[in-house]
């Protein structure tokens, strides 16, 4: 699971102690469930992570921090 996930602006150096962040998610308060698999999913995996009505959408991490820095 994955949440409160940040990216920072013109950040140039690694560890720096001051870093201004902000937040890339949609919705505050969205939660990520990240589930890797190759061309097929098992059925018993998919049937462990049925999640009733929560949004099945495609999310790359990667892409939403680079929105913003």
């Amino acid at each position: 699971f994955d949440f409160n996930i940040r990216s920072t602006l013109f950040h140039k150096g690694f560890l720096e102690e001051n870093v201004t962040d902000i937040g890339v998610a949609d919705k505050t308060g969205n939660m990520i469930l990240e589930v890797k698999f190759d061309d097929y999913l098992p059925d018993v995996i998919a049937d462990i992570i049925q999640l009733g009505s929560c949004e099945h959408i495609a999310f790359s991490k990667y892409g939403a921090c680079r929105r913003f820095g």
